[in-house]
C-alpha cells in the first residue's frame, strides 16, 4: 500500500479496492473504541474490572496502529521491509505487551482480594466478603 499526498490525487482508476480497504481498520476501530471508552461506560468501572483494563490496552495498541498509519502517510517515511509485516509486527508486540499487562493485574487483583477477603460471585461477578454464603446482589449461593 502506497501513501502520500501524490496518491491521493491520482485518478479513481487507479484505486485498487483490496489494498486500501483493509488500512480502514485502524482508523475505524480507533473511533469504535474512543465511543466505547467514553460514551460506552468502560471508563466509568472500577480500576479492578478486567473489561476496563483489557478495552483501555486494546485502545492503546489501536491508537499506536492508527498514529503509525498517519505518520507514514503524512511524512512519507519508509516502511520496515513492507506495510503489512511492519504493522504485524508492532501488532504482535503490542499483543504481547498487553496479554503480560492482563496477567499481571490479575494477579494483583487476586492478591489484593485475598488481602481484603474478598472474592467474586460465580454467578454475576460482584465483589463480596468472603464470609457471605449468599451473593447480595443475586441471592444465589456462593
Amino acid at each position: 500500500t502506497e501513501f502520500g499526498p501524490d496518491v491521493s490525487v491520482a485518478s479513481s482508476e487507479a484505486f485498487d479496492m483490496r489494498r486500501s480497504l483493509p488500512w480502514l481498520l485502524f482508523p475505524a476501530l480507533f473511533f469504535v473504541l474512543t465511543y466505547l471508552w467514553f460514551l460506552g461506560g468502560y471508563k466509568e468501572e472500577k480500576a479492578l474490572s478486567l473489561r476496563r483494563f483489557v478495552v483501555l490496552r486494546i485502545y492503546i495498541l489501536v491508537s499506536v496502529l492508527f498514529a503509525l498509519e498517519i505518520t507514514h502517510y503524512a511524512r512519507e517515511l519508509p516502511f520496515l521491509i513492507s506495510p503489512l509485516f511492519e504493522f504485524s509486527f508492532v501488532a504482535a508486540l503490542g499483543v504481547v505487551w498487553a496479554g503480560w499487562q492482563v496477567y499481571t493485574h490479575v494477579r494483583t487483583v487476586e492478591k489484593q482480594m485475598r488481602e481484603a477477603h474478598l472474592k467474586f460471585c460465580p454467578h454475576c461477578g460482584v465483589q463480596c466478603e468472603a464470609f457471605y454464603l449468599v451473593c447480595p446482589n443475586c441471592n444465589r449461593p456462593l
